[in-house]
C-alpha cells in the first residue's frame, strides 16, 4: 500500500499534537504549570535536540517561561542538554527513560513533602503528652496513620 507524503506528513502531525497534548493533560494532573507540559511534550516528539529560541518559537513563549520551565525539568531530570557540533549554543532533549522521570520527580517533589509531614508529625507527636489518657487513646493511632 502506498501513502502519499502528505498523508504521512499529516498523520505525523496529529500524532505529534495528540502526544503532545496527554504529556500537558499528564503535567497538569501532577500540579505543574501547562508550560511545562508545553515544553516537555515539544521535546519528547521532537526528533532533534531543539535550542531555546526553537522551543520559544514554536510555542510561542517567552524566553522567561521558558528558561524558567527548562530550568525545572532539568531539576526534574526530564530533559537533558546536548551539544550540536559547530553551534555555541545548548539544545535541549527529552528524557525518554520513565524510570529516571519519575525518580526525578520522587526526589524533587514528593521527599521533601515527606520531610516535612515527618516534622509536623513529630511536632504533633509533642502536643500529644498533654491529652488525657482518652484523647492519647484517640489520637495516637490517628496521627500514626
Amino acid at each position: 500500500m502506498y501513502n502519499s507524503p502528505i498523508a504521512c506528513e499529516d498523520s505525523l502531525v496529529s500524532l505529534q499534537n495528540e502526544l503532545r497534548t496527554i504529556i500537558v493533560q499528564i503535567a497538569q494532573r501532577l500540579g505543574y504549570p501547562r508550560s511545562l507540559g508545553e515544553i516537555y511534550g515539544l521535546l519528547y516528539v521532537s526528533e532533534n535536540p531543539l535550542s531555546m529560541d526553537q522551543i520559544t518559537a514554536e510555542l510561542d513563549m517567552s524566553l522567561g517561561s521558558a528558561s524558567q520551565g527548562l530550568k525545572t525539568l532539568r531539576s526534574l531530570k526530564a530533559v537533558k542538554t546536548q551539544q550540536v557540533s559547530g553551534v555555541r549554543k545548548d539544545f535541549f532533549v527529552a528524557e525518554t527513560n520513565f524510570r529516571h522521570l519519575v525518580s526525578g520527580f520522587l526526589r524533587e517533589e514528593i521527599l521533601p513533602e515527606l520531610d516535612a509531614t515527618r516534622a509536623k508529625i513529630s511536632h504533633l507527636e509533642s502536643l500529644g503528652t498533654e491529652l488525657s489518657d482518652e484523647q492519647t487513646a484517640f489520637f495516637k493511632p490517628r496521627i500514626e496513620q
